[in-house]
Parts: structure tokens; sequence; C-alpha cells
């Protein structure tokens, strides 16, 4: 019997250092993640927080009226295309 419990016991010992191993893991890989996600999750909380606001979901759907759905189209692909050069010249001033 006693041969029987230490075989347990180091079968419950092996396990839990796998376990823990793989539990270590898991949290880097979370981490990685969380990292490659972060600048999604600040778009996500930005665009919320934008949408939110009746003023400027009646501004947006004024400036759609005032000159025209396909105007608005064009010239937020062109802020798009240049945010990158606009974020390093406003990030540099700072």
């Amino acid at each position: 019997m006693s041969e029987r419990f230490d075989q347990l016991t180091a079968r419950r010992r092996a396990l839990l250092e796998r376990s823990t191993s793989e539990r270590e893991t898991v949290v880097s890989a979370a981490a990685a993640l969380q990292s490659t996600l972060a600048p999604i999750d600040r778009t996500i909380v930005a665009t919320r927080r934008v949408l939110t606001t009746p003023v400027t979901v009646t501004g947006a759907l004024a400036l759609i009226l005032l000159i025209g759905p396909k105007r608005v189209v064009q010239g937020a692909s062109r802020i798009a295309a240049l945010w990158p050069l606009l974020r390093g010249l406003l990030g540099a001033r700072n």
C-alpha cells in the first residue's frame, strides 16, 4: 500500500509541475496577445466614446447632408492615408 501511495504522490507532483509550466505558457501567450491587441482596444473605446455623444452624431449627420456621402468617404480615405504622417508630426511636436 505504501508503494501505491508513493506512486500516486509522485504522479501528483509531476502533474502539479506540468500544470504550473502550462499555466506560465498560457500567461505569457495572453500577455503577448494583449500587447498586440491594445491599440485595437483603445480605438474601440475611443470610437464608442465618440459615437455615444449626441452632438458628435448630429454633427456627422449634418456634415454628410451638407457635403454629400461621396465627398465624406473621399475625405476620410485621404485622412486615413495621411494619418501615419500626421500622427508622427503631432507626436514630434509634444
